[in-house]
């Protein structure tokens, strides 16, 4: 019986296993969505009653709390850095997040809102089958 490779370790074993860890997109080292999926379809150990994942945690800790707390300022920051991060084959992400940023510097609430329903719309389910456990940030 063949023994199960622990998710932390899979982890750490998938940038070897899918060609490198740059974040620098003019190296074309990244993992696309399908290539992740490997990794992500091992025990994934965050989530839906479990630990919050990575970026769902770094969203509520600055994009949602400064969304509340109306620090504009902050809010487009962070959107901005998260435009910075667009995963490959998740075309569109970085223009949502900079819409988003845009409509904070306006004070706009109604239009960053837009932004991130529309890019949780166009991206989520993906993001959740196979970035998930992923840190982006």
């Amino acid at each position: 019986m063949a023994e199960r490779v622990p998710l932390r370790f899979a982890l750490l074993l998938s940038p070897l296993l899918f060609g490198g860890c740059s974040r620098d997109a003019s190296a074309g080292s990244e993992a696309t969505p399908a290539q992740s999926s490997a990794a992500a379809s091992a025990e994934v150990s965050c989530g839906t009653g479990k630990a919050e994942c990575p970026t769902q945690r770094w969203m509520k800790a600055n994009l949602q709390a400064h969304m509340r707390s109306k620090d504009y300022t902050r809010l487009e920051a962070a959107l901005k850095q998260l435009a910075e991060v667009e995963p490959k084959g998740f075309d569109g992400w970085a223009e949502s997040a900079r819409a988003g940023a845009e409509a904070a510097s306006r004070a706009d609430e109604s239009g960053v809102s837009k932004s991130c329903e529309g890019c949780h719309k166009q991206h989520r389910d993906t993001f959740r089958r196979t970035l998930r456990s992923q840190p982006l940030l």
